[in-house]
C-alpha cells in the first residue's frame, strides 16, 4: 500500500451548467488552453463548469460522482487518476476501528480485486499501477497510467467499484502490511513522539483518534471487510469525487468517465457538507500544557522534545494555511539563529515548524518543535514562545517573509507542474468546499503576501485560548 498525502485545494463554482452553443471558453491569460466544450456529448453527464484560471472543468454525472479533468502535458503520455471514497476512518467506532486500513490494503492488489479486468493489463503488458491508501476521511484509489491503457485502467477501477472479489488470502495479507506498519510506527521515535504528541491534544474516546490496535486488525474478517467496501460503492453507498489529469483531452477523460463512473450505483453528492457532523469533535479549551511520557530510548538519554504552537485553521482555509507555513518558516528562521550553544542544545538539526491540518473541525495545528537537553527545556520552550508573540504582535521584515515565502513559492511552482500534485488535490476539493483555481495561484499567493497580512493572520490563530504547549519526557525511571 502506498500512502501519499492530499494537498487541499481550493474550488470556486462557476455558473452551473454548460455554456451556451455560443460562448466559447477562452482561458485565463497565461493559463492552460481550455477545450470548447461544444462538441461534449455524454449521456451520464449532467452539469460542468469550468474554472476560468486553473482550466479544471468539473461535471456531475448520473451517478452522483463528481469528477474533474485537467489537462496536463508536461509529462507527454502520462495521466493519474484519483478517486476518492469519502468515509473511510471518519465512519469508524471502537468497533470498526482498522477497517479502513485493511479494506485499503485488499484494493491495493487490485488484480485479485478486479481479477477479469485485469486480466488483460498482466498478459498484454499494460502500462498501469494501481494504488489504495487510507485517509483520514476517505479510502482513496490512485491509478498511474499511459495515454493509451487509459481506457483499460478505467474498465479495471471500475470493476473494483463495481464488484469486488475480496477474498481470505487477500484479506490475510492486507491485515498483515497493517499489523506491519503499526509494528514499524511502534518502533521508530518520530512516530512515537507524533502519537504522544496527538494523544496530548485530541479529545479522549474517539476510537477514530488512536492508532489501529494489533488485536483488533487480526480479528477483522473476509465479511466485514467485503461490507465495508460495500458501504462506500453501493447504491446510496458513501459520495465518490474524482480526478484525471495528464495529457488526456476533455472529451476523451469525460467518455470514459461517463462510461465506467457514470454507471456507479446512484449516490448522493459530495459537498461541504458531507459528513459534517462526523468532522465535529471536542477540542480541548486553551491553553493547552501537557507533558507527554515515551520510552527513553525514544528520545535519548536525558533528552526532551518542547514542542509548541496554536490551533490552526481548518482545510477549507487555505489562505490563511500559507500565510501560516510562511511565518512559521519566519519563526524557524528566527529559532535557527538563536538556539545555539553554549546556553541551548538543541542537536545538530535544530528547530523544526509545520502546519498539520487535519480532517477534523478545529484540530489543525501548527506547531514548532526542538529538541534538547534536561534542564533547558523551559528556556527553550519560553523561546519559541516569545518568537511566535513578537511575530504576531510586531509580524516579521520584509526580508525574513521574502526568504521563507520565496522557499514556499519555489516548492508550490515545482508541485503545480506535477500532475500527482493536481490530481490529488483535485479529487477531494468539491467534498471540502475548495477551488480548484486557487491551487493555481499558490506561488503568486506566496511572491505577493506582505508582512502585515502574515502578521494579522498568525495573530488570528496565535492568541492565548488557542496556545499549545507540550513537552515530550522519557517515562518516570527511565
Amino acid at each position: 500500500m502506498r500512502l501519499w498525502m492530499f494537498i487541499p485545494a481550493v474550488f470556486c463554482a462557476c455558473a452551473m451548467g454548460a455554456p451556451p452553443p455560443d460562448q466559447r471558453v477562452e482561458p485565463a491569460p497565461g493559463g492552460p488552453v481550455v477545450e470548447d466544450p461544444r462538441s461534449l456529448v455524454c449521456d451520464r453527464v449532467l452539469e460542468m463548469q469550468t474554472a476560468r484560471r486553473s482550466g479544471v472543468t468539473s461535471v456531475w454525472l448520473a451517478s452522483g460522482v463528481r469528477v474533474h479533468h485537467r489537462r496536463m502535458d508536461r509529462q507527454p503520455g502520462r495521466v493519474v487518476v484519483t478517486i476518492a471514497l469519502c468515509g473511510g476512518k471518519l465512519l469508524e467506532d471502537s468497533a470498526t476501528r482498522g477497517l479502513t486500513e485493511v479494506a485499503a490494503g485488499v484494493l491495493d492488489d487490485w488484480e485479485s480485486v478486479a481479477p477479469e479486468a485485469s486480466a488483460p493489463a498482466r498478459t498484454e503488458g499494460r502500462d498501469l499501477r494501481i494504488d489504495a491508501a487510507a485517509g483520514q476521511d476517505a479510502m482513496t484509489i490512485r491509478m498511474s497510467v499511459s495515454a493509451a491503457d487509459l481506457e483499460a485502467g478505467m474498465g479495471i477501477v471500475r470493476a473494483m467499484l463495481v464488484s469486488p472479489t475480496v477474498g481470505t488470502p487477500a484479506v490475510e495479507a492486507a491485515k498483515e502490511m497493517v499489523v506491519r506498519e503499526v509494528r514499524r510506527r511502534a518502533g521508530d521515535p518520530r512516530a512515537v513522539v507524533s502519537e504522544a504528541v496527538n494523544h496530548a491534544v485530541v479529545p479522549e474516546g474517539d476510537a477514530r483518534l488512536e492508532p489501529p490496535n494489533e488485536r483488533r486488525i487480526r480479528g477483522i474478517t473476509a465479511e466485514e471487510v467485503r461490507a465495508w467496501i460495500d458501504r462506500h460503492t453501493k447504491e446510496g453507498g458513501e459520495p465518490i469525487e474524482a480526478a484525471i489529469v495528464g495529457d488526456v483531452s476533455l472529451a476523451a477523460a469525460l467518455k470514459l468517465a461517463d462510461g465506467t463512473l457514470g454507471t456507479l450505483p446512484v449516490r448522493a453528492r459530495p459537498g461541504p457538507g458531507t459528513h459534517s457532523a462526523l468532522r465535529r469533535v471536542a477540542v480541548p479549551a486553551g491553553p493547552v500544557s501537557r507533558e507527554a511520557r515515551v520510552d527513553e530510548v525514544m528520545l535519548g538519554a536525558g533528552r526532551v522534545i518542547v514542542v509548541r504552537g496554536f490551533f490552526g485553521p481548518d482545510v477549507s482555509s487555505l489562505g490563511d494555511q500559507r500565510a501560516l507555513r510562511a511565518m512559521l518558516g519566519v519563526a524557524t528562521n528566527r529559532l535557527k539563529e538563536r538556539l545555539v550553544g553554549p546556553r541551548f542544545d538543541v542537536g545538530a538539526e535544530g528547530p523544526a515548524s509545520g502546519l498539520f491540518m487535519s480532517a477534523y473541525d478545529g484540530l489543525g495545528m501548527g506547531l514548532v518543535t526542538a529538541a534538547t537537553r534536561q534542564p533547558g527545556e523551559a528556556a527553550v520552550g519560553a523561546a519559541i514562545e516569545e518568537e511566535l508573540g513578537r511575530l504576531a504582535s510586531d509580524g516579521p521584515t520584509a526580508e525574513e517573509l521574502a526568504r521563507a515565502a520565496g522557499a514556499l513559492a519555489r516548492s508550490a511552482d515545482a508541485a503545480e507542474r506535477d500532475i500527482r500534485y493536481w490530481s490529488a488535490a483535485l479529487a477531494r476539493c468539491t467534498s471540502l468546499g475548495l477551488d480548484p483555481d486557487e491551487i493555481a495561484r499558490a506561488g503568486e499567493f506566496y511572491r505577493t503576501l506582505t508582512p502585515a497580512a502574515a502578521r494579522a493572520v498568525l495573530a488570528k490563530y496565535h492568541t492565548r485560548e488557542r496556545t499549545i504547549g507540550i513537552t515530550v519526557r522519557a517515562k518516570a525511571g527511565e
